[in-house]
């Protein structure tokens, strides 16, 4: 039942574009405005037949993922892993597709509402003070990051579970990363398909505005360990993965580098580099990574929101965690000249209270 269903919705092989990326070949026949839990026939096969629903619905987003993988570079490796029982596990996606079960308008409305479908789905399981804790071990088992995104919003909506089932996400740094660097941001345009489907209005405005959607899962997650409540052994393992992967740039260089500030020209490809240059175990290369993206800010390169964010953060953890208040204020303003865009908008983001945790 579950194969038949996924051979009718994948249909469509049609051919991806500028705005919404590679095709998916994901049906958007049923042309639903807002993709919500209850569009089509995926909560209620989840309801009356929880295991054949949820094997359908991972295979159409495995589906998704694979073509998602053969539209990318061969020699492309998004970077984003998580260490499941002590094993680095890599994970196929990237930013985006971490966040397809949130629905915007790069994802056919068919898999988003998918993926929201087992996400509500969840949610009246947990409400309902139901064990789930053998379904989140088979989303686990998943290596698309979309999986893995919807899991890190389960999180975000019940923090107790990082401390068991979840515990985990606190190894994937990147994925952290993107976490809350969507979580900064606002998304009042999920919520236009409101105004033109007055059917669904009230639906759409309560799903998008749940309390925990701008909960950051990475604060949680440190609360838990700074207070020793949890989660502590975990952090300590990912450390020591982060270190190792620090390691192996540095014995890559210095054709390592030139790769970095070729990738550097595009801003799609540098906001993946930013988020790198950020993470716990690439202290190492910090000095080299400003010496890049000064040369980048010189050439007057194309910028965009997500990469002026991701920059910004990583300017203030850089001068925050290793130089004084005064030599922190000069020490990028030397780096990237006094021209720079970047550090003002670096220096508003600290003032706003948006630096990293």
């Amino acid at each position: 039942m579950e194969t038949s269903l996924l051979g009718r919705l994948a249909l469509y092989r049609g051919h991806g574009d500028w705005l919404r990326g590679p095709s998916l070949e994901i049906t958007d026949a049923p042309r639903w405005f807002a993709p919500l839990p209850e569009r089509g026939p995926f909560l209620a096969f989840l309801n009356f037949a929880p295991e054949e629903g949820l094997i359908a619905t991972l295979e159409l987003v495995e589906h998704a993922t694979s073509c998602w993988q053969r539209a990318q570079d061969d020699t492309a490796d998004s970077g984003y892993e998580v260490l499941l029982d002590g094993e680095a596990v890599a994970l196929a996606g990237d930013a985006n597709v971490t966040h397809w079960h949130r629905g915007d308008s790069r994802v056919p409305s068919v898999l988003a509402s998918a993926l929201m479908a087992v996400e509500a789905w969840l949610y009246r399981r947990l409400d309902a003070g139901e064990e789930i804790f053998d379904t989140l071990e088979r989303l686990m088992s998943s290596r698309s990051l979309a999986v893995w995104g919807l899991l890190a919003e389960i999180a975000a909506y019940r923090p107790q579970l990082v401390r068991g089932p979840l515990a985990p996400l606190i190894t994937g740094a990147n994925l952290l990363r993107a976490d809350k660097l969507y979580r900064n941001q606002p998304h009042d345009y999920l919520l236009m398909p409101a105004i033109t489907d007055r059917g669904w209005e009230t639906r759409i405005r309560s799903w998008h505005t749940m309390e925990h959607r701008s909960r950051r899962v990475l604060e949680t997650m440190l609360a838990d360990v700074l207070s020793g409540v949890a989660l502590a052994d975990e952090l300590r393992a990912a450390r020591e993965r982060w270190q190792t992967v620090d390691a192996l740039v540095e014995a890559l260089q210095p054709e390592w580098g030139e790769r970095v500030k070729e990738l550097l020209r595009s801003s799609w490809s540098a906001r993946s580099a930013v988020y790198l240059f950020g993470e716990p175990g690439a202290e190492r290369i910090h000095e080299q990574a400003l010496e890049w993206l000064a040369e980048r800010e010189h050439e007057g390169l194309p910028s965009d929101a997500e990469l002026d964010q991701a920059l910004a953060e990583m300017l203030v953890s850089f001068t925050r965690a290793t130089m004084p208040c005064s030599a922190a204020q000069a020490r990028p303003r030397r780096m990237l000249g006094s021209s720079s865009a970047a550090l003002p908008r670096a220096e508003r983001a600290g003032a706003r209270g948006n630096s990293p945790t």
